[in-house]
């Protein structure tokens, strides 16, 4: 992985450098930039694959007419140089950047649709004075854009789109609003004005003064098979086992961050069989009972034989570090996993320099429990004549929690207006209410963003036979793209370590969307067929327990360890003080029992600190 940045239109060799520089961190290994009279293209390397100086970016073909700067890995491109070098293309290095110059050469615009892998970059046709900009299909790195009256500026992260004189950091209170109600800020919006980040699967390309956008892949939501249990088992082992094997590739030193839940235990198992050495694998605990995993991980590397690594981190190592967290997140994240990953990454660092995470199971296999919840309010909802519906929204008045007002207003509304938020929801419209002051209300006066959500399925659900397949749909859009691989990308890049994320490869997906959904969630247990996959592989008590997530004390290290801390920064924050109703925040300071509000308070933090360091004069 890398950082990657350029410019299309005038431009001078200090400004990519200054671009580059705010990067360093995503590539120390090397750097390189090309600039003509049109283009500036930068490149921070993180060296995984040809080590050599043959590996230098940008990269360029044998008439040096293309040009790339790439972050990402193309995990099929052995396959593609062997096509090519069939086709009389000559290769300088050994790198799967080269491939895909060639590809391009040899296959035009068609060519990103030839890509397996995770990857963002910008090309540059000087013959055609033609910018490609490409990001993979389901957003694992991550692209920046903006469209100025002198051209096009372009970046793997935001802190670098700030270092370009045309781009002022002018917060964007739709995606404020975004924020408080996701804990993200959902494709193509930033915090930024005038700053955008392509979709996943989405290419841009510039020419002759005009930008052609296009979606160059998506998933097919109703091809569910009549597929028996046994046969699914075979077929799904046989994916994951491809899709592990195809990101051993690398040329240097690969683990597992392990938590001890079924999805990073299976990838544990399968990298096992492949590799001939110990798999090297990484926990975090929190020396607080019941809130890491770090003993059931324990079970799978003793099972496994794994070089088993673990670190343990307390609130204040965390405060002392959330400032450093925060501006390397780019944009207000409101995840606390986003710590752990953050410590771990910083660990990992020090043994191996390519990690595997089980992140995107739990939607393409069905782990949420609020699948399950939504799938009996669909069924409760057919039930119940359409007349006697409406009046069940008046239920939403007696007092409940939160998670189950949502039932109950998907139950109760109309078929036009019933919405599956996703995961993650900070703030109900009704807290928002509460919230915001009355000039953050005017500020965010007609934004709406259900229908950010909504038009994930636009044009989709008509005849749509899985319920289950259009929830994690939304949710692989919303809430992995947004939050979980966001995150992901910036705490492991602050290390110069690539993710690598095997659940997420986009021939799985579509496997995936193919399984019964009764395979996916039967007799209460949810991820059955994974599950069902890996029994014999794994202990019975790895594969049994049920879902525990990415759990973080947030509670406890803000009403107790560092409360004084956290309150002390909240109530004389200028920013909360003009943005935030003070009866509100003092209700949320209180520490109530309630580890929503732990949450809610914990995201109004992430974005007091991320407002100081990138509106102050933190960059």
């Amino acid at each position: 992985m890398c950082g990657i940045c350029g410019i299309l239109g005038e431009c001078d060799k200090r400004t990519v450098e200054d671009m580059m520089g705010a990067l360093e961190h995503r590539g120390p290994d090397d750097s390189g930039h090309h600039i003509d009279d049109d283009i500036g293209l930068g490149h921070r390397r993180l060296s995984i694959i040809d080590l050599s100086s043959r590996g230098r970016q940008p990269l360029h073909n044998e008439d040096e007419t293309v040009w790339i700067t790439y972050n990402g890995e193309t995990y099929n491109y052995l396959d593609l140089r062997k096509d090519l070098e069939g086709k009389g293309h000559e290769f300088s290095s050994d790198t799967d950047t080269e491939a895909i110059v060639h590809c391009y050469e040899e296959y035009g615009l068609g060519f990103v649709k030839m890509l397996r892998g995770q990857f963002a970059f910008g090309l540059w046709d000087s013959r055609r004075k033609r910018l490609v900009l490409v990001r993979d299909r389901v957003g694992i790195k991550p692209l920046y854009y903006s469209e100025t009256e002198d051209g096009v500026v372009f970046a793997s992260e935001l802190k670098s789109m700030l270092k370009h004189p045309s781009i002022e950091p002018e917060l964007d209170y739709d995606s404020l609003d975004d924020y408080l109600t996701f804990q993200y800020i959902p494709e193509p919006d930033t915090i930024i004005k005038g700053v955008k980040k392509l979709h996943p699967a989405e290419m841009r390309v510039y020419e002759s003064g005009e930008v052609k956008s296009s979606i160059y892949w998506n998933l097919e939501l109703d091809r569910i098979r009549d597929v028996t249990e046994e046969k699914c088992i075979r077929e799904l082992e046989g994916m994951l086992v491809e899709s592990v094997k195809l990101r051993l590739v690398s040329d240097v030193p690969l683990g597992v961050q392990l938590s001890g839940g079924i999805d990073s235990s299976t990838l544990t198992a399968l990298m096992t069989d492949l590799v001939k050495e110990p798999v090297k694998t990484f926990s975090i605990g929190y020396g607080h009972g019941g809130m890491d995993e770090v003993e059931y991980a324990r079970v799978v590397a003793e099972h496994l034989g794994t070089d088993h690594h673990e670190i343990i981190v307390d609130a204040e190592e965390v405060l002392g570090e959330l400032d450093n967290i925060i501006w390397h997140l780019d944009e207000p994240v409101g995840d606390p996993a986003q710590l752990p990953e953050y410590f771990l990454a910083k660990h990992i660092k020090k043994h191996v320099t390519v990690v595997f995470n089980g992140g995107g199971s739990d939607e393409v296999f069905g782990g949420y429990r609020a699948y399950n919840y939504l799938l009996l309010s669909e069924r409760m909802r057919n039930s119940i004549p359409e007349a006697l519906r409406k009046p069940l929204r008046f239920a939403n008045m007696l007092p409940m929690p939160a998670r189950y007002k949502r039932y109950v207003d998907y139950i109760s509304a109309e078929e036009k207006d019933k919405i599956y938020w996703g995961q993650g929801l900070l703030f109900s419209g009704e807290d928002r209410e509460s919230l915001y002051s009355q000039k953050l209300k005017e500020r965010t006066l007609g934004n709406r963003p259900g229908e950010k959500i909504k038009r994930h399925l636009e044009d989709r659900s008509g005849g749509m036979r899985s319920l289950l397949n259009q929830l994690s749909y939304v949710d692989l859009r919303g809430w992995v793209t947004g939050n979980c691989l966001s995150k992901l990308d910036r705490v492991t890049m602050a290390h110069a370590v690539e993710c690598r994320v095997p659940f997420l490869d986009h021939k799985l997906v579509e496997y995936a969307m193919t399984i019964p959904p009764e395979l996916k969630l039967k007799d209460g247990m949810k991820k059955h067929i994974l599950r069902k996959t890996m029994e014999g592989r794994l202990p019975d008590v790895i594969v049994k327990r049920p879902k525990k997530g990415f759990g973080v004390p947030t509670h406890q290290w803000l009403f107790n360890d560092v409360n004084d801390v956290v309150t002390e920064r909240i109530t004389k924050s200028e920013f909360i003080k003009e943005n935030f109703r003070r009866e509100k925040i003092r209700f949320l300071l209180k520490g109530t029992s309630d580890f929503r509000h732990s949450s809610q308070l914990f995201g109004l933090l992430v974005l007091d600190i991320w407002h100081e360091r990138y509106m102050g004069d933190g960059l």
